[in-house]
């Protein structure tokens, strides 16, 4: 089976001399990448392609983050610092997940430095691919 056989490769090609407008992972060159706030602030604009990646927690719920890890520059301890390690995703359980935020970037390091215009928000978690699901569904 090739390439043009995926209906999902096709809607992102578009027609000939089309440019595709995607949401990459949200709008995350504005909001926090991989967040419902990113994802409905990209629809909200009108772009109705997204593309985002799922990972499986501990207990086997599908998550929308880009790494298989936490990503330092993008997750801080609720209430707290941004994370110094980098935890594996499958090694910790929604429950656990919950205890980080992914609302901010860490200005001080050359990914948070990429995005000098990216609102900032408190109390964003990961988003449950489900979350997503039912939010567009609407």
């Amino acid at each position: 089976m090739n390439k043009q056989s995926y209906c999902a490769v096709e809607a992102f090609r578009g027609a000939d001399k089309t440019i595709r407008v995607v949401g990459h992972r949200g709008a995350r060159g504005m909001v926090p990448e991989n967040t419902m706030v990113g994802f409905k602030s990209t629809i909200e604009l009108g772009i109705n392609l997204l593309e985002f990646d799922v990972v499986l927690c501990a207990d086997g719920i599908p998550v929308i983050t880009h790494n298989h890890a936490l990503h330092a520059p993008t997750c801080k301890r609720v209430g707290g610092d941004f994370i110094d390690h980098e935890p594996k995703v499958l090694d910790l359980t929604w429950s656990q997940l919950q205890c980080f935020e992914v609302g901010r970037l860490d200005s001080s390091t050359q990914y948070g430095q990429r995005f000098p215009d990216q609102f900032q928000f408190d109390g964003i978690k990961v988003p449950k691919l489900d979350e997503l699901l039912a939010y567009v569904a609407s």
